[in-house]
């Protein structure tokens, strides 16, 4: 029934992206990924349904565990609006999940968050991320190690990890 609605608004509305959007869309919760896919390419020419289009296919290329290809969706949708929070979330696992703590600690930081829930995610981020770093070089750097676990203790109090590689390190220096 979507698809329906979907091509006879398109067809009733030929230039309007928003038409495509919803047969695009259709097309995907239907499982015609082919024509779902082509849909989402011809919507990304246009600034208004770029980032909708990208992630479409984002979603998409998750479905079919192509993880690459959804990051790389991600990628493009955080260059063309950096305030999307599905891409920016995408970019940020991936780089967790490469070990890039410097670049996702700095993306993070960079980041302008506005109501209270976001200032509280944004620290929790920040506490996860210098804990990651103080465990990457509790090892090798142990003094530079605390100051990132007590800086992960400071953003967030009551983060045990953090707060265990602090106290572990104290009680090794004596």
């Amino acid at each position: 029934r979507a698809r329906v609605l979907a091509r006879e608004a398109r067809s009733n509305l030929p230039r309007n992206h928003a038409a495509q959007l919803l047969e695009a869309r259709s097309d995907l919760a239907l499982g015609d990924m082919q024509s779902a896919r082509e849909h989402y390419r011809a919507l990304i020419s246009n600034n208004k349904t770029a980032v909708a289009a990208l992630a479409g296919l984002y979603e998409q290329a998750r479905t079919q565990g192509r993880v690459d290809a959804a990051l790389s969706f991600a990628q493009k949708a955080v260059a063309l609006a950096p305030q999307t929070r599905w891409a920016y979330d995408a970019v940020l696992a991936d780089l967790t999940r490469r070990g890039q703590w410097e670049v996702a600690l700095a993306r993070i930081e960079a980041e302008t968050a506005v109501t209270r829930e976001e200032k509280t995610a944004r620290r929790r981020r920040q506490a996860v991320l210098e804990t990651a770093l103080a465990r990457e070089q509790v090892d090798t750097n142990p003094l530079g190690a605390l100051d990132h676990a007590l800086l992960a203790v400071k953003l967030v109090p009551d983060f045990v990890p953090a707060a265990l590689i602090a106290a572990r390190i104290q009680s090794n220096r004596g």
